[in-house]
C-alpha cells in the first residue's frame, strides 16, 4: 500500500513493486511469504512475526549480497534463452547436416 501511494502513476500503469525489485529482493519476498504462512500456522502474534521476518529478511539480504549470483548460475549453454529464441527452428534433416558438417574427428582422440 506504502508503495502504491509513493508511486501512482506507476501503480496506475499496473506497475508493482515487485516490478521494481532486484532478484535478491524477490528471493527475499518470497521467503517471507513463505514463513509469514508458518507463522500464522503456529498462531504468532502480529508482533512476533513482524520480528522474525525483519530479523529473516537481514540475515538474507547480508547473505544473498555476499554471493555473485550470474557467477553462481549453471551454464548449460554457450547461448542466452534470448539468443535461443532468435535463432531459426532446424529441421531434423538439418539438424543431422549440422551435426555431420561441425563433426571434428580430431576432437575424440584428445
Amino acid at each position: 500500500k506504502d508503495w502504491r501511494e509513493a508511486n501512482v502513476k506507476r501503480a496506475l500503469a499496473g506497475e508493482n513493486i515487485r516490478d521494481m525489485a532486484s532478484i535478491n529482493e524477490l528471493v527475499i519476498l518470497s521467503n517471507l511469504e513463505s514463513l509469514n504462512s508458518t507463522l500464522i500456522k503456529n498462531e504468532l502474534s502480529k508482533k512476533e512475526r513482524f520480528k522474525i521476518l525483519s530479523q529473516t529478511a537481514q540475515e538474507q539480504r547480508k547473505s544473498l549480497d555476499n554471493i555473485d549470483f550470474l557467477r553462481s548460475m549453471k551454464k548449460i549453454s554457450p547461448t542466452t534463452y534470448v539468443d535461443a529464441l532468435k535463432q531459426p527452428k532446424l529441421s531434423s534433416f538439418d539438424q543431422t547436416m549440422k551435426k555431420a558438417l561441425d563433426y571434428d574427428p580430431n576432437k575424440d582422440k584428445e
